[in-house]
Parts: C-alpha cells; sequence; structure tokens
C-alpha cells in the first residue's frame, strides 16, 4: 500500500499560539459501540466548530493492536512498518511520529501516558531494543529515550509502575482484574495524570494516552454493542474519561497562550465468539492460533469481517483553524479515511509535512 499523506485539519498555516496536541487511543472500542454508548458527551461535542469525524475509517493493516498501532503512529500499512503480531518484539521498521516532529524540531516534548498494555511504547523503542508488548519493565523509560521526554505507565491497580516489573497475562486473567468495566485503576490513573499535567502546564507539546479497558473487557466479555459491560466501558471511555480530557484541553486553551489539537483513534474493533458462526473456525486458523485469542470470548484479527477492520478518527482544534464537520471518506483521490492518517495530522499540526 502507499503511504497516506493525508492531515485531517487544516492546522498548518502559522500558528497564533504555541501548539500542544494529545492523543487518545481508545483500544478496541468499535465506532458503532462508540456512538450508542455515549449519552452525554459526542451529542453535544460532534457539532461543535473545529471537531471533525469519521466513524467509517478503515483499519490499514491487520486488525490487531500492535501492527494497527504501528500504522496510527507510523503513517504506513503493515508491509512497510513490519509489525505482524503482537507477538512481535522489536519496533516498526517506519519512524514513529514523535522522532520524526523531534527531527523537525529538536524543541518539541513528548509524553506517554499507558494503560495496562505496553505494547504501544515498543512503536517508540530505541533501535536495537526488544521487549514482549505485555510486560513492562523497570528500564521502559531509558527503552525509549530516543524518542520520549516523559513516560508514565500504570497497572490494573492505578499504580504507576518505576522500578518494578509487572507481568501482564494474556488472554487477560480475570481473576487478577477488576470485574466491573468502569474499575480498571490503570485507565483511570493515566488519565488523572495527563489532566493534571495539562492544568500544571506541565503538559508535552505532544502527548499519548493509551485506555485499555474496552480491549480488555471486549476480550473477556465479547466485542459489541449487545454486550452490556463493553457498552458499559465504552460509556465510560467516551462520557467520562474523554470528556475530561477535552474539557481540561479547553480550559487550559483558556488560560494560557496555548492552542490544542486533541485526536481520538481506536486500533480495531472485534465480534463475540456466540455471533461469529462458522467464522469462528477461519479465525482459529490465522497465526498464533488467532493472534493468542483463542481463549477469549470476544476476538479481532480477521481484515475480511468489517466490525474488525473498521476504525473511527475524531479531531478537535479552535475553530479558527479548522470548522470541522464529517470527514468524507473519499479524498477525491480513491484514498478512505484510516487510521494511519493519525500520524499526518500530528505532523501537519507543527507543519511538518511527511515529503
Amino acid at each position: 500500500m502507499d503511504k497516506i499523506q493525508r492531515c485531517l485539519t487544516c492546522g498548518t498555516s502559522m500558528p497564533l499560539a504555541r501548539r500542544k496536541v494529545v492523543t487518545v487511543c481508545l483500544d478496541g472500542l468499535r465506532p458503532d459501540s462508540m456512538l450508542l454508548a455515549s449519552r452525554i458527551f459526542l451529542s453535544g461535542f460532534l457539532p461543535r466548530p473545529g471537531v471533525s469525524y469519521c466513524f467509517h475509517s478503515e483499519c490499514v493493516s491487520v486488525p490487531v493492536s500492535y501492527p494497527s498501532w504501528s500504522s496510527v503512529f507510523t503513517g504506513v500499512g503493515q508491509e512497510e512498518h513490519n509489525i505482524n503480531s503482537n507477538m512481535d518484539l522489536g519496533r516498526p521498521a517506519a519512524e514513529n511520529v514523535f522522532k520524526a516532529l523531534k527531527k523537525a524540531d529538536p524543541a518539541i516534548t513528548t509524553s506517554l501516558y499507558l494503560s495496562g498494555w505496553c505494547g504501544l511504547r515498543n512503536i517508540f523503542s530505541n533501535e536495537g531494543t526488544q521487549a514482549g508488548t505485555f510486560t513492562a519493565t523497570h528500564s521502559d523509560a531509558e527503552m525509549v529515550s530516543d524518542s520520549v521526554d516523559k513516560y508514565h505507565v500504570f497497572n490494573a491497580k492505578g499504580e504507576e509502575l518505576h522500578a518494578a516489573v509487572d507481568d501482564i497475562s494474556y488472554p487477560y486473567d480475570i481473576g487478577s482484574c477488576p470485574s466491573s468495566a468502569s474499575e480498571f485503576g490503570g485507565d483511570e490513573a493515566a488519565v488523572n495524570r495527563l489532566i493534571s499535567d495539562i492544568r500544571e502546564g506541565e503538559a508535552s507539546d505532544a502527548s499519548i494516552v493509551y485506555l485499555y479497558n474496552c480491549d480488555r473487557t471486549g476480550h473477556l466479555r465479547g466485542f459489541g454493542s449487545h454486550v452490556r459491560p463493553y457498552l458499559e466501558a465504552a460509556r465510560d471511555a467516551v462520557d467520562d474519561k474523554l470528556a475530561r480530557i477535552v474539557d481540561a484541553v479547553e480550559k487550559r486553551e483558556e488560560a494560557s497562550d496555548e492552542e490544542w489539537l486533541v485526536v481520538v483513534v481506536t486500533d480495531h474493533g472485534g465480534t463475540d465468539r456466540s455471533s461469529m458462526g462458522c467464522l469462528n473456525t477461519k479465525f482459529d486458523a490465522l497465526a498464533e492460533k488467532g493472534y493468542g485469542q483463542e481463549l477469549c470470548e470476544g476476538v479481532h484479527g480477521l481484515r475480511g469481517v468489517k466490525q474488525h477492520r473498521t476504525t473511527f478518527l475524531l479531531t478537535r482544534v479552535p475553530p479558527h483553524v479548522d470548522p470541522g464537520g464529517e470527514l468524507i471518506e473519499d479524498d477525491g483521490a480513491g484514498t478512505p479515511v484510516c487510521n494511519a492518517d493519525v500520524y499526518f495530522t500530528m505532523r501537519g499540526w507543527y507543519d511538518a509535512r511527511a515529503g
């Protein structure tokens, strides 16, 4: 697949203020479930000037977390970044967005806030490093030091890991995690830390926060709007956590000389096994027995299933930068909106376009 080079906002003119961006990663949240779950936030957020959205974007790699997030943050497809499953240990073959931003402007600062799953760290890892995507180690901050200035990772209890080692089992161990969909402590802790940094003026120029609970709940109970715990997890992610992040950003803009881009994205959808029928056999024949999901009720990874590959993209900028509105599926050149557009949107915010 050719490299996608599309910035989803018009935010590439000379900024009127210091620019910042936060990308919110809602792992495993289906677009239809996002829309159905939100009772408060989206109905008021989507019509606002400066807000753009697409709920039928494409996952340009296999709809599995590490390959898909690699496309999100490198701007290329799977055949170029060469990440094929969550079991890959190395970093993508393509340059990550933090590295690209720093290359264009060494003064740009960056932060990662991760909850529960550590695979996102590998995308930003230094050359020659390797780590399992389900294990956090005491050397994680050093592992990403070339691209990430501030690194925060939180476990299920909401504890920030410093010189500790926290192994995260897969498939997800029900016994080691809270049973309520809204009680995964890592998501709450990551959002609280990000919001505190925004309010105190300590947020980096480019921040990424990764929230794990929708994916965790989907694997435990099934992905789909008919699965009540999954819908509850989606509602908590959108109406509580995303709403609080956007509120913190807007209040920070009012109190400072900063203007912010907020990007919201997912990596894949999914289904529950009880609704898949004969596809269960096809799924289990995939690599690594369904990418390691053979014991999960909720699964993803089939490119031919639209519920697995369909994603969403939301962007929010000050109205004077971009009027907003629905993102058109086709840009006139035959290119659909896809999750890899995030890379170019983040770069475009700093007028650091890919060549």
